[in-house]
């Protein structure tokens, strides 16, 4: 594993254009925290519901996300299939109580949509994805085994998929406000 790790840290440093297959938590985890740590300007999230303790509330995930965050222009956008109210239940590495703490949050440069149970597929199945500054992106087809396909320099695939994400985004009204959630909990 800590080969993989240095050669995903690589890629993503050297903003290199080659196709990386990855499976399973672990190899998630590892993607997500370089396109993160990597990522100037904008993210994008399409996922679930961001509510599993594997990938997305780690302490390996949400401090590589603080790390964009803290970038002076960093934006990220996240598409929700559904949100999951139970995710605010999460003591410990709570993905979303974060975001909801963050200043970036407070000035507006977080965004998150529900998209009422709508969401991407490839060939009728279900798929996730992330994309971040038009260059890089992880694409889940299989979010059973968390099967992905990520490229770190792809300019023409990364604004493929953000355009995607860009009309579907921009055409749900539902947000989803961390104020609900985590307010009187803050």
């Amino acid at each position: 594993m800590e080969d993989y790790k240095k050669a995903v840290e690589y890629y993503a440093l050297k903003r290199i254009n080659d196709l990386l297959h990855n499976e399973g938590n672990e190899h998630a985890l590892i993607i997500f925290e370089n396109i993160f740590k990597n990522a100037k300007k904008h993210i994008r999230i399409a996922a679930r519901d961001l509510s599993n303790k594997q990938v997305a509330n780690t302490c390996g995930y949400i401090n590589a996300m603080k790390i964009f965050l803290e970038k002076k222009d960093a934006k990220l956008d996240i598409l929700l299939v559904k949100f999951n109210k139970d995710v605010t239940e999460i003591q410990e590495n709570n993905f979303f109580r974060f975001l909801f703490e963050t200043d970036a949050y407070k000035n507006n440069n977080v965004r998150i949509k529900d998209s009422n149970g709508k969401c991407f597929s490839l060939k009728n199945e279900e798929v996730h994805f992330c994309t971040a500054d038009s260059h890089m992106y992880r694409i889940e087809d299989d979010v059973i085994k968390r099967s992905a396909r990520c490229n770190f320099g792809d300019e023409s695939g990364t604004k493929n998929l953000e355009d995607k994400f860009d009309n579907a985004f921009g055409s749900i009204d539902k947000t989803v406000d961390l104020k609900e959630y985590f307010l009187k909990r803050a």
